[in-house]
């Protein structure tokens, strides 16, 4: 049964992996250093076994799969960080703003605590300046003191001819 095993050459391993892969060239030196890595044995006219062939091939085909799930998740990864900079970049646009908003805010509050400040410091003199001065009942038009009904006793006599 030994003898009726296909054996090839690097050179023709070479060709099987570049046709599986679908490549018009590939270097012989990788196929070389699969087979010393598998510890394939060629024998006496440079040929190897189907099962050293197939394992070289094999090899080179999840490689290549590998090497294109890398390239994918690459391109995605590459996509997620050019995401992630439009979304900080829009996060230091509101931040901007925001700081700006605040600043306008702590503004508009100095102002109105300055007003306010203001505003009873002339409430204060005012008051101030009434307490100082006696209340005086003349200064209302047409109002005297003798309008004012006092706490006078009427005799007997008096309030009949009153009545």
């Amino acid at each position: 049964m030994a003898g009726n095993e296909v054996r090839k050459t690097k050179y023709e391993i070479m060709v099987d992996t570049m046709k599986a892969l679908g490549v018009s060239s590939f270097d012989v030196k990788k196929i070389e250093k699969q087979l010393r890595k598998n510890h394939a044995k060629a024998d006496s006219q440079g040929a190897y076994g189907e099962s050293d062939c197939k394992a070289v091939v094999d090899h080179f085909k999840q490689e290549e799969k590998l090497a294109k799930s890398d390239k994918a998740l690459i391109v995605d990864l590459r996509r997620q960080v050019k995401d992630l900079k439009a979304e900080n970049q829009q996060l230091i646009d509101k931040l901007k703003t925001l700081k700006t908003v605040k600043s306008m805010v702590n503004e508009v509050n100095d102002n109105l605590q300055k007003g306010f400040n203001s505003l009873y410091d002339q409430i204060s003199d005012v008051t101030t300046a009434e307490s100082d001065e006696e209340p005086t009942y003349t200064d209302a038009p047409d109002v005297s003191m003798n309008n004012y009904p006092s706490n006078q006793t009427y005799t007997t006599a008096e309030s009949s001819s009153q009545q």
